[in-house]
């Protein structure tokens, strides 16, 4: 009887061999560009299809008692819907197809996943920098745990995107 010894995919020993290999940090640098780039595209471009919808149903069903509002109200409503999308599938997609472009081996799905848990973290961050006491511009804590929130869904997709290879 002989006893075959496996070992987990992600120990330290397969981590060097790869890092000797020619794992290289501008590959990663280009994944998190291309996140930028993806999640900005999706959030804008689902912000203004989703804008003319929220905007006629405010006007058509009256939801505005002012008119003058009613153009704010729509923004008010598509931008957060923009934001979430952006930040979770944009970021994922932006990833995935800059991953493709270099030849990287990756997954959509872990991207996604990385991206959501990095927006539901950036979110918290966001609450955590407006509990600063915020004076425009010379508070550099808020504006420095803001600029973090904006990165984690661009490092949760790029984490999530090469997890596992």
């Amino acid at each position: 009887m002989t006893v075959e010894v496996v070992k987990a995919p992600l120990t330290t020993d397969v981590l060097a061999n790869k890092w000797k290999q020619g794992v290289k940090p501008q590959i990663y640098i280009g994944e998190g560009v291309g996140a930028a780039v993806g999640g900005g595209a999706v959030m804008a471009t689902t912000t203004i299809v989703i804008f003319p919808v929220i905007y006629y149903m405010i006007n058509m069903y009256d939801l505005c008692s002012d008119k003058g509002l009613s153009n704010f109200a729509a923004f008010a409503y598509a931008f957060p819907v923009g934001i979430a999308t952006g930040s979770t599938v944009g970021t994922a997609m932006g990833t995935t197809i800059t991953g493709k472009l270099l030849k990287q081996e990756g997954s959509f799905k872990r991207s996604l996943l990385g991206s959501t848990v990095g927006a539901i973290v950036g979110s918290g961050l966001v609450l955590l920098a407006m509990k600063c006491p915020y004076t425009y511009p010379d508070d550099w804590l808020a504006h420095t745990i803001t600029g973090l929130a904006i990165l984690c869904p661009i490092t949760g997709a790029v984490i999530g995107y090469n997890w596992g290879k």
